[in-house]
């Protein structure tokens, strides 16, 4: 996987502390409707030890429309991406290009890039947020899996955090909030490519519902070896 192709949801290298980081690959919006509120009592595990108040602005779930608003404010708010964050997103992601599995991508994503990279998404293909005291702590994407329209109501999640922030939920908050947009959005399915290594973010997809689909032998190189990557499905019932 070259520069410019993000892979599926895994956590970090095991020389870094392990954080949930998915990859994200550009796709381009269609329309979706957002209901009034989103109800994440309907997500297998819900997130711990808080629970998210939504509330919705505006019929469609575009621009800032959809926002979290968590009852304890210690802990991060989630809200939909702005291009005004598109700086310390990739500042996150590139963290883990450098020093990771968690992405097959080995060069750093310039900023024009991750420019191109948000204008592909859109409603029912949105980035999100997590914010606390003012920083972003974490992102998170829904994208679509492949470029085929057959393929057109199957997506693939990104989520990532602030390698220093590992262990405080913020990965559980991101991946329950995209599963529900996604639900509530018309999607069919939810797809995560995953590195074998990565055995703490499979285990918070399979936490959230997700079932292993699929082991791809050596599809991979990168810090000098050979690496396996795991698709994990969750079906959304739509």
């Amino acid at each position: 996987m070259g520069r410019g192709i993000l892979p599926g949801a895994v956590y970090s290298h095991k020389n870094t502390a392990r954080t949930p980081c998915t990859s994200p690959r550009g796709n381009p919006p269609r329309e979706c409707e957002a209901p009034a509120e989103l109800d994440l009592s309907t997500d297998p595990v819900r997130p711990e030890p808080h629970t998210p108040e939504i509330v919705e602005r505006g019929s469609h779930c575009t621009g800032s429309c959809a926002l979290i608003s968590w009852r304890d404010m210690s802990v991060p708010q989630l809200r939909l991406a702005t291009a005004a964050d598109l700086v310390a997103i990739n500042e996150i992601y590139n963290h883990y290009v450098l020093h990771s599995t968690c992405t097959y991508q080995d060069e750093p994503t310039t900023p024009g890039e991750r420019e191109e990279w948000f204008a592909s998404h859109g409603p029912d293909l949105p980035v999100t947020v997590a914010v606390k005291d003012g920083q972003i702590v974490g992102w998170a994407s829904l994208s679509r899996f492949h470029r085929r329209s057959a393929y057109r109501n199957t997506i693939e999640n990104s989520v990532y955090v602030r390698p220093e922030l590992h262990g405080q939920g913020i990965g559980s908050m991101l991946l329950a909030d995209s599963i529900e947009r996604a639900r509530k959005c018309g999607h069919h399915t939810i797809l995560a490519l995953i590195d074998m290594d990565q055995k703490a973010s499979i285990q918070l997809h399979v936490k959230f519902g997700f079932k292993q689909v699929a082991h791809l032998r050596e599809v991979g190189f990168k810090f000098g070896r050979w690496l396996d990557v795991v698709y994990l499905q969750l079906m959304l019932g739509n």
